[in-house]
């Protein structure tokens, strides 16, 4: 047996791992802290190796936070504790295989460890171990077995690890990840369906669950959803790996399966597709034949249309990557040091699970949708690339330069380019871009494929390009919010706005390293001045590499004027690598009314506003300053708060100053606005009568101002404009 100091020095392990793997990213104990929703004091006990005072729940969210491999974390915390349920039931403890007594005992611990991080009710303890007849004696006996549990899992001592909690209802198994295998499971299966995590999901698993415990447990609910998830990830490794030369391992993971499920008709269906892709064409189809003999002798039912549909495929060898056809591959590289986004992956991820359970009809669409610069093609192909292999069929990539320097992309001019990705010769494709529309929906009818439509300028130049069939997953980029698409078509919506200061500092970390943990006061000026934009950030950070020599501190004050940052913020000859042509972009293709709108914005001492203001701005009505601040939201040059309110990103209205130049009509009329609301707000709050007309010099539509919009100026008392004097 290993004494306390052993285990002192694996926890050592583990926390030198987080460490590095946090300081790497660039992040503080405290960005970790929020990454992962635990206190700083958590993370600082993790890094020291205090695994004793740590729950398990807790190390395994900072190993998810960090994308650190469960399996890895395993192997290098070296966990006193390792409790095995994916197979016969077995308990080590610092190595040593433990005796875990009577079956009732060992049945206690089956269940824990299956329902593990749940609190498991007395009541139900009873019923697996008694049934309906318990002794009068059951209270003591269940305290007796958990006793001698909790010894045999080190009972909390040299470790220091409580590994079963009471809890008032019932009894808790505190294991993670790093301790429990089942628990591995489920991490690297979240993780993403990537082949490597799904097979070593899969390869935890070492026989039929629980194999030496009574079918009373084996059959308990948790025990049948464990089956059920381990099911679904082999089906979903089958699924992800499309190479003919790997199609044994799947055959060899499957099979094993197949032995305990022989009825399952989506795991046989995936080992005779993997058999015929192996050259196996016999075997594959000599399984059918037996899969079919026993559905109808053990359940009356014919092969359903899933197993037929794969017999047929084997038949026209027609598998796994249908060598008939070609498979465009036209992902773009994956962007360097890609951080933060996980709600936006997320949301990728829970589409990707509807096109792939196949459950809906319709065509599934994600629009993701953001200002210039903000990483929304960065996010599309971050994801693609993840999860190209689920698209065994190919990928599809088109930039319709939406929102470029160049010429807008035709419909008709990407269609064509798609169908001669897909083998149609170039005479063959039709001259109408309603009949190359209806062309590409045929040839993509029943393929997976992964569509990348970037830089989309509006739905109606989407449509043409959509495939029709629910096998396809479509996503699009766009500066434009395509609520029609969202409307008409369906298109799920995922807003993509600027990093968070944890994020932004990871994406830093990765381009210029270590110079952001030696000066990160320095470091968070420079995200500041960047308005934690990803494109801003990354050209701050290719100044920092030219000069090498220049401090961080001496470059945020080089940067702290905004027109000077706007110049600097600028990568030459590539328009795509700089902040004022992305920004013109969008600013183009504004209507007359709306550009000025956004230039006069620029004048605005803070950077929100309302559309009282704005009216006030234009000399316009209400209505039509509503109707030009949507504009500008709908371009993602301003963003709407739940108040009602508007806001501009800092570098924007940096960018609207220099458009305006000198132009800055109005802003006078704002100045005299907020006085006059100012007045009125003061005389409501003094309980005073407010007279029918304000005294100013402007409209009198400033009578008809919400007075609760304004009542802060009043109690703050700081707004610039209303403490101004005029000149």
């Amino acid at each position: 047996m290993r004494q306390a100091g052993e285990f002192e020095m694996a926890g050592t392990a583990l926390g030198v791992a987080v460490r590095r793997r946090r300081v790497e990213l660039g992040l503080t104990q405290r960005d970790l802290a929020e990454l992962a929703e635990l206190s700083v004091r958590t993370i600082g006990k993790i890094e020291q190796g205090k695994l004793p005072d740590t729950q398990s729940k807790s190390i395994d969210r900072v190993i998810s936070a960090l994308g650190i491999d469960p399996a890895i974390a395993c192997s290098c915390s070296d966990s006193a504790i390792r409790v095995s349920v994916l197979g016969p039931l077995v308990v080590r403890l610092a190595g040593e295989v433990q005796e875990l007594g009577a079956e009732k005992q060992r049945c206690l611990l089956g269940l824990l460890a299956l329902r593990y991080g749940i609190t498991v009710s007395q009541h139900e303890i009873v019923e697996l171990l008694w049934g309906t007849k318990p002794p009068a004696t059951w209270q003591n006996l269940i305290h007796t077995y958990v006793t001698r549990l909790r010894k045999a899992l080190g009972n909390g001592g040299s470790h220091g690890h409580n590994a079963i909690v009471t809890a008032p209802s019932g009894y808790r198994l505190a294991l993670g990840a790093q301790e429990l295998d089942i628990a591995t499971f489920d991490a690297l299966v979240q993780q993403g369906e990537k082949p490597e995590n799904l097979a070593a999901a899969l390869d935890q698993w070492r026989g039929p669950l629980l194999a030496d415990l009574p079918d009373r447990l084996r059959l308990h609910p948790a025990a049948v959803s464990a089956q059920e998830r381990r099911i679904s990830a082999a089906m979903a490794y089958a699924d992800a790996v499309v190479e003919p030369k790997r199609q044994d391992e799947v055959i060899r993971r499957l099979q094993a399966l197949i032995v305990e499920a022989p009825m399952h008709e989506g795991l046989l269906a995936r080992v005779m597709l993997a058999m015929a892709a192996a050259g196996r064409q016999a075997d594959a189809i000599s399984l059918y034949s037996g899969a079919r003999q026993l559905l109808g002798s053990e359940l009356g039912v014919d092969p359903s249309a899933e197993l037929r549909s794969a017999h047929e495929r084997v038949l026209r060898q027609d598998v796994p990557a249908k060598a008939n056809r070609l498979v465009p591959a036209q992902l773009p590289a994956d962007v360097v040091g890609f951080s933060g986004r996980r709600s936006q992956l997320a949301a990728l991820d829970s589409l990707l699970a509807e096109v792939r359970s196949g459950n809906s009809a319709a065509m599934v669409i994600a629009a993701i949708a953001g200002t210039g610069g903000v990483g929304k093609t960065a996010l599309a192909l971050h994801w693609a690339h993840q999860n190209k292999h689920h698209f065994p069929d190919g990928q599809l990539y088109v930039n319709l330069r939406g929102y470029d320097p160049d010429e807008p992309v035709d419909p008709a001019d990407a269609l064509a380019a798609f169908l001669r990705a897909l083998g149609v010769e170039t005479h063959s494709i039709p001259r109408d871009v309603s009949e190359r529309s209806a062309m590409f929906r045929t040839m993509v009818a029943d393929r997976r494929l992964l569509m990348i439509l970037d830089n989309a300028r509006a739905a109606n130049v989407v449509r043409p390009l959509l495939p029709g069939t629910s096998e396809a997953f479509v996503v699009i980029t766009s500066r434009e919010s395509l609520r029609g698409l969202a409307v008409r078509d369906g298109a799920r919506l995922i807003d993509v706005g600027v990093l968070n200061l944890a994020e932004s500092r990871a994406l830093m970390t990765t381009l210029i390293g270590q110079r952001v943990a030696t000066a990160p006061r320095a470091a968070d000026v420079l995200i500041k001045q960047c308005g934690h934009l990803p494109l801003a950030i990354r050209l701050v950070a290719d100044l920092a590499a030219r000069k090498p020599d220049l401090e961080l501190a001496d470059l945020a004050e080089e940067l702290a004027d905004e027109q000077h940052r706007l110049r600097l913020l600028d990568a030459g000859d590539d328009p795509y690598a700089s902040i004022g042509p992305v920004f013109s972009w969008s600013y183009n293709k504004l209507s007359d009314e709306g550009a000025r709108l956004f230039r006069l914005l620029g004048f605005l001492p803070g950077n929100t506003l309302d559309v009282y203001a704005a009216a006030v701005l234009l000399n316009t009505s209400r209505e039509k300053a509503s109707t030009l601040l949507a504009e500008l939201v709908d371009a993602h040059l301003l963003d709407q708060d739940v108040n009602g309110r508007f806001r501009f990103h800092d570098l924007l209205r940096a960018y609207a100053r220099q458009k305006a130049g000198r132009e800055n009509q109005g802003q006078e009329n704002l100045i005299d606005f907020y006085r006059a609301a100012r007045s009125r707000a003061a005389s409501v709050l003094a309980g005073a009568r407010v007279p029918k007309t304000p005294t100013t010099t402007q409209p009198n539509s400033f009578a008809s101002i919400p007075m609760h919009r304004f009542t802060h100026i009043i109690r703050e008392g700081t707004h610039p404009f209303v403490t101004r004097k005029r000149p």
